[in-house]
Parts: C-alpha cells; sequence; structure tokens
C-alpha cells in the first residue's frame, strides 16, 4: 500500500501487486503484505490531486522490507491460506418474536406441475398446510385445506379432494375428461411452511463449518452445502489496522469550551467596532 495523494487524476491510496509463479523458496507458498502509506514526503506546490512524492530514501525503506521478508509493524507475512474461506450456502429456520420456530403462509405463484410442487415440498421436508381456493366457471365454487406429507405428491390428494367436492358432476365423466376438467379450474393456492431463510455464509479456512455456523447463526440449520473451492479475499487495510482511541469527554468538553469564548470574543470585538 502506498500513500494517498501521489497521482494527478486521484486522491486514494494506490496498491501494488507483485505476482510470480517462479518464487524464491522462501516465499513459496506466502504472501507479503508491505504498508507504505507513510513513506512520503509533501510536494513543495500541489499538482491537482498530487500533493505528496516519494523520494529514494522511501522506495529503499519500502525494497529493504520486501528483502528481509520478515513481519514487523509496516510488514506482514501469511500463509496464502490465511486469506482463504469457503462460501456455504446455508438454510436456516427462522424465529418469532417469542424464539419459536416461525411459519409463514405463501402464494403458491409458480407453474401448477408435480415438478414445482414436488420441489417445494422437497425444500421444506416436512408436512406442508395447502390452502385451495377456486371455482369451476358457471358450476361452483370451493374451498379445501390439505395437509400433505414431503413423500406424498400434492397433486394426487389434490385430485382425491376435487373428486369427493364434485362427486355428482364427474359422475358420467372418464378418467381423461375430469382430469381436463381439473385443469381448466380457475384456483388459487397458499401454503403454510416453515420460515426458511437462504443465505451465504464466508466460513474462514480451517474453521470447522457445522460449528461455526451453529455459532454465528442462533438457529435451526436445516441444510448447508460447500462451494467446491474456496474463495480468497486479502483486505490489507484490515491487518495494519491501530486502534485510536476516542478523545475523552473532558477533553472534547474543554475544546467546546475554548471555542465558546473565542466565539465570544469575536462577537465582542465585532460589536465594539460598530460603534
Amino acid at each position: 500500500m502506498l500513500p494517498d495523494q501521489l497521482f494527478y487524476n486521484t486522491g486514494i491510496f494506490t496498491y501494488i501487486w507483485i505476482l510470480s509463479n517462479n518464487k524464491e523458496k522462501r516465499r513459496e507458498n506466502q504472501v507479503q503484505l508491505i504498508d507504505a502509506r507513510q513513506e512520503w514526503e509533501k510536494e513543495p506546490k500541489s499538482f491537482g490531486n498530487k500533493r505528496k512524492r516519494m523520494e529514494q530514501v522511501h522506495r529503499d525503506n519500502i525494497y529493504a522490507m520486501y528483502q528481509e521478508f520478515d513481519s514487523c509493524e509496516n510488514c506482514k507475512v501469511f500463509d496464502t491460506k490465511d486469506f482463504a474461506y469457503h462460501k456455504v450456502a446455508v438454510t436456516f429456520w427462522q424465529t418469532d418474536e417469542d424464539e419459536n420456530q416461525a411459519y409463514k403462509t405463501s402464494e403458491f405463484t409458480k407453474a401448477f406441475t408435480p415438478a414445482s410442487l414436488k420441489a417445494i415440498q422437497e425444500y421444506y421436508r416436512e408436512p406442508l398446510v395447502f390452502k385451495v381456493k377456486g371455482e369451476w366457471i358457471g358450476v361452483k365454487e370451493f374451498s379445501f385445506e390439505l395437509t400433505v406429507k414431503s413423500d406424498k405428491p400434492f397433486l394426487t390428494e389434490y385430485n382425491k379432494e376435487l373428486k369427493k367436492i364434485f362427486k355428482s358432476e364427474f359422475k358420467n365423466l372418464s378418467a381423461t375428461e375430469i382430469t381436463a376438467l381439473i385443469k381448466s379450474f380457475d384456483v388459487e393456492i397458499y401454503y403454510i411452511h416453515p420460515y426458511f431463510i437462504d443465505d451465504n455464509e464466508y466460513i474462514p479456512y480451517g474453521k470447522e463449518i457445522e460449528q461455526f455456523l451453529n455459532d454465528e447463526i442462533g438457529k435451526e440449520i436445516i441444510r448447508y452445502q460447500d462451494a467446491p473451492q474456496l474463495g480468497y479475499e486479502i483486505l490489507p487495510n484490515k491487518y495494519f489496522y491501530k486502534y485510536k482511541a476516542p478523545e475523552s469527554t473532558e477533553d472534547l468538553l474543554k475544546e467546546f469550551w475554548a471555542l465558546e469564548k473565542e466565539a465570544e470574543e469575536i462577537l465582542i470585538s465585532m460589536g465594539k467596532e460598530l460603534r
């Protein structure tokens, strides 16, 4: 990391990356980060955003840290795996205000097919309550509830219920005609299901995934899936962050009252000049 305000058209910090597939032995599987943000001197005159410059002494200091290849205040050496993480897709059960497992009512808006219904049932993996409301245009309206286990096809139970409701109307129809009529019904379907949340967690390499999820989420983990490849993220500021304690309340009050007194004196002085 180099200082900010080094270039004419930007004031941000500059990062230089040195990449090689022919490292010397001591650098294999290692990453060296150098914080050179203090290696600068002020430009005699500003040129746009450029207010700082680096002289040879600054470059020598950076090169010395690079050659020493040893962790110190402004230089850190890491193993490559220190930046690695697992991207884990996790599904967990949300809870209500009383920390009980929460349920939610959703409208079924996908294509009304065996495949889409099966996907929902497999996702929640427990009996679902379906609320059905519809009409056979020009004949009659209907509504009912069905509790369907995850291993039972919803459409099978749905068709059974409709055949009971329309027993007299379907009496003289063939199975093919009944199936065609049921498909023509205008229906709305809602289902009550566990309130599951899907999220991605980024887990540092070396952490036990299941334990990490349980500690961080604090909800019942339904399922999780680790990505096939590790991800990597390097955040230089994170490794060179230095905590600076905020000013005490006493010091801030002193500064405030000093400014207040200074403002009063200015006002008094202005008043005298106007007389």
